[in-house]
């Protein structure tokens, strides 16, 4: 009876995870747990570019869909794991390593860099390291990276920190007397409504901002920001402002800007409004602006579906309802501006 209940020791090797590491050591080829990653690679942020035409919260997702997949794979195996990654598995190093440093797990970094320290792979992510933990604000990993002689920064490092509002590692920064800053760094802080990191800049950075501070500060609805901008500042802003703040429906930023500058809008503000079927911004634009609009309003309304912009278009602004105009509602198939504007059709 007992020889029925006591499983034979091959059993006992099998379910045991170190056992079957130390047998599974040496046989060639990639072990199963480690093919779902072979689908994957770390972010490609090209750091050389302008920080402007990222959208950090892409950034951020690209990551964060990384680290979705990497992190059920540590809560099985651990960091014991990482071994045979290094070792069956270079071409993935890049990818954990970038997951480990934007997420600042310093022990993971630590313990990845002595593995391949004795391998003849090249320290992974030598040149974008760091400003991969500076744009998610990894003072520590930063710190830690440069104890392991990484020193190559992007020319934007300091931009990149900015953009996710991180003062902490911008302060860490300016006191390594970084160079990796701009008029832009400021500008995005602007636009992302991190009003502490825009009062830091102006007290202890010289680059200053340019006119896009006010204006994406205004397009995002960051009335504070504006506001600090517009005292302490002297640089202003364009008629973007006014024209972006509309777009996005952002009637506070619209009414402060109407009061307080002198740069105005273009026709572009209700033309954008209309698009995006702000009907309150239209109507104050209507009473308290004079740059009006023109036919693009109408039809982008009819593009989008607003059926209620069209109406107050062709009523209140006299724009026609011409086959153009219903050309773009058929296109949306938004059958109910289909149907008004057929029978408002211009003759």
């Amino acid at each position: 009876m007992s020889s029925l209940s006591t499983p034979p020791p091959s059993v006992s090797v099998f379910r045991c995870h170190e056992l079957l590491d130390v047998i599974t050591s040496f046989q060639p080829g990639l072990p199963q747990d480690l093919h779902v990653f072979l689908a994957l690679s770390y972010p490609k942020i090209n750091l050389g570019t302008p920080v402007s035409q990222h959208d950090m919260f892409l950034v951020k997702l690209s990551f964060a869909s990384v680290h979705a997949a990497i992190e059920p794979w540590y809560l099985i195996y651990g960091v014991t794991r990482l071994s045979k990654l290094v070792a069956c598995a270079p071409q993935l190093v890049d990818l954990f390593f970038a997951d480990a440093v934007f997420f600042g797990e310093v022990a993971i970094v630590t313990l990845l860099l002595r593995l391949v320290q004795s391998t003849p792979t090249p320290l992974p992510l030598k040149r974008d390291a760091l400003t991969v933990a500076a744009m998610n604000g990894q003072v520590d990993m930063f710190q830690h990276l440069q104890q392991w002689q990484y020193r190559n920064v992007s020319t934007n490092v300091m931009t990149w920190a900015t953009h996710g509002g991180h003062l902490a590692m911008l302060q860490y920064l300016h006191e390594q007397h970084a160079t990796g800053a701009s008029a832009q760094t400021m500008d995005m802080a602007a636009r992302n409504g991190h009003l502490h990191v825009v009062q830091w800049l102006g007290a202890f950075r010289s680059e200053g901002a340019s006119v896009r501070a006010m204006d994406l500060a205004a397009a995002q609805g960051q009335l504070r920001v504006l506001e600090w901008l517009h005292a302490h500042r002297r640089e202003g802003c364009t008629t973007l402002a006014m024209d972006l703040a509309a777009r996005n429906g952002h009637l506070n930023v619209v009414i402060w800007l109407h009061e307080h500058t002198q740069e105005g809008c273009s026709t572009g503000a209700m033309n954008l409004a209309a698009g995006f079927g702000h009907l309150k911004v239209l109507k104050w634009l209507h009473t308290n602006r004079s740059e009006g609009c023109t036919k693009k309003a109408i039809r982008a309304a009819a593009k989008h579906g607003h059926l209620k912009v069209v109406r107050w278009l062709h009523h209140v602004m006299h724009l026609k309802c011409t086959r153009a105009v219903l050309e773009f509602a058929i296109t949306g198939r938004h059958w109910d501006v289909v149907a008004f504007v057929a029978r408002n059709l211009s003759r």
